[in-house]
């Protein structure tokens, strides 16, 4: 009798396990997938179409694109299995760990812009990353990346990065955003020849002797720098956007050729002769504020200006603007802060009736 009560417990055991392993495999659809962070899973679900029930390894090879915003997303353990995946967007969450991406070799394009990340090693083999966004995290090195060679798109704004030299091999590199950090020589960055936007505000760069052979910058941004020679950039000529704010610069006639600009920020530095940028014509925003700028005659000319920037300069004659007859209505002159003479306010009052937004007087 123990002896057919033991083989009925026993056949019971198995037959239990029978059960809890088809529970979680399926010859069609395969194993239960875990995820270790609800919010991803939630995320998953929500991309899948799944609501309830189980998700198996097979559901997740249909999934090509996650987005998952600011969705207190921690931990991505699961993601491992989505393999066919090609588009990431994880921004604004706290992750730290990306070993879980280490092995979605079809990944096209990712994102993880503020987050908690660290140490970037596990995307070292995702070669087929285009677009990488890893802007305001706390990376320090970037040597992992250095084999992505197909990115045309590299975001590590407000990162810790010193040393860019490991990105002097992505050759590809259309845009790359390095503001904020804290670049200890920035001279590789020259090699990146197919660069159309770069962005190097708040870096430290001082000498820009390196942009020289970066012909195809149509965007540059160099604002919070020490910077006080452009030479460099009189070879930029396809330039369409320049950002040079905050820096040191006294001397502009190296810009003087670059006829190609639309927008030119020159706001807070030593600069008192605008002459060299008449010839600009196709400039649509000037910003030449907290410059001790007295003549804006060559403004006269500028036929083309929507944005002119003026406020705190040593401006006193605004003839020129008055006598710039395509500024008309929708453009915008601030003049705040600036020892306007006499004069003034007939001009102030000419440009208004022609629609021009003007701002004058004391700044607040």
């Amino acid at each position: 009798m123990r002896t057919g009560t033991r083989l009925l417990r026993g056949l019971g055991l198995a037959a239990l396990a029978v059960l809890l392993v088809s529970s979680t495999q399926d010859p069609g659809r395969g194993t239960v997938l875990a995820f270790a962070d609800p919010h991803l899973e939630d995320a998953v679900r929500q991309a899948l179409d799944i609501e309830t029930g189980v998700i198996r390894s097979a559901d997740a090879l249909g999934l090509v694109r996650l987005v998952a915003v600011a969705a207190e997303i921690t931990r991505l353990d699961g993601l491992e299995s989505f393999r066919n995946v090609r588009e990431i967007d994880l921004s604004e969450n706290h992750i730290s760990d990306l070993a879980p991406l280490a092995k979605l070799s079809q990944l096209e394009v990712l994102v993880l812009r503020s987050n908690r990340i660290e140490d970037v090693a596990p995307l070292a083999s995702l070669t087929h990353l285009t677009r990488l966004d890893l802007d305001w995290n706390t990376i320090v090195d970037v040597t992992p990346l250095a084999g992505l060679v197909r990115l045309r798109w590299l975001g590590l704004w407000d990162s810790r990065v010193r040393d860019v030299s490991p990105l002097a091999n992505l050759r590809e590199l259309r845009e790359l955003g390095l503001s904020g950090c804290p670049i200890a020589d920035p001279r590789p960055l020259g090699q990146l020849t197919q660069l159309e936007w770069l962005g190097l505000p708040n870096t430290g760069v001082e000498d820009i002797g390196f942009l020289g052979t970066l012909t195809h910058l149509k965007k540059l941004s160099l604002g919070e720098n020490r910077i006080s020679d452009l030479r460099p950039l009189a070879s930029l000529v396809s330039l369409q956007r320049l950002g040079l704010s905050e820096n040191a610069i006294g001397d502009v006639s190296p810009l003087a050729g670059l006829v190609n600009l639309e927008q030119l920020s020159l706001w807070e530095n030593r600069i008192e002769d605008v002459a060299p940028l008449h010839n600009l014509v196709h400039l649509q925003r000037l910003w030449l504020d907290r410059n001790p700028i007295r003549d804006i005659s060559p403004l006269r000319g500028m036929t083309g200006l929507r944005v002119v920037g003026l406020s705190e300069t040593a401006v006193v004659d605004l003839a020129p603007l008055v006598e710039n007859l395509e500024l008309g209505p929708e453009a915008v002159v601030d003049l705040r802060g600036a020892p306007l003479d006499p004069t003034s306010d007939a001009a102030i009052a000419a440009l208004e009736r022609r629609g021009i937004t003007v701002y004058h007087g004391a700044l607040r």
